[in-house]
């Protein structure tokens, strides 16, 4: 087995190529995060079509919760399948109805 100098002792090559595969993993996980913060700046069009993560993302809630208000009638949706999707003009009229004002 080689052994790389690293400090003030040896790392087998086997521990490094586990680091390295670990920085890799971790590099990826961070483009994910990226990716999810550029899809949460969605600006919400009346005219384009949503998915459950799309509107997860835009309302910040979970899936559960998405499910619960198509269950109870408050957010029109089209479903295909196992797919669910939503028009903008539905998700801008589910947030019009969902408004309360300010009472103080």
């Amino acid at each position: 087995m080689q052994m790389s100098k690293y400090a003030e002792g040896y790392v087998s090559e086997q521990t490094l190529r586990t680091l390295l595969l670990e920085i890799k993993g971790l590099r990826n996980d961070l483009n994910e995060l990226r990716t999810g913060i550029e899809s949460a700046k969605i600006k919400l069009d009346p005219n384009y079509i949503y998915t459950n993560k799309d509107v997860r993302l835009i309302l910040g809630v979970d899936e559960r919760l998405i499910k619960k208000y198509r269950d109870n009638g408050f957010l029109t949706y089209h479903r295909q399948n196992d797919k669910y999707w939503y028009r903008g003009v539905d998700i801008l009229d589910f947030l019009k109805r969902s408004r309360y004002q300010a009472f103080a």
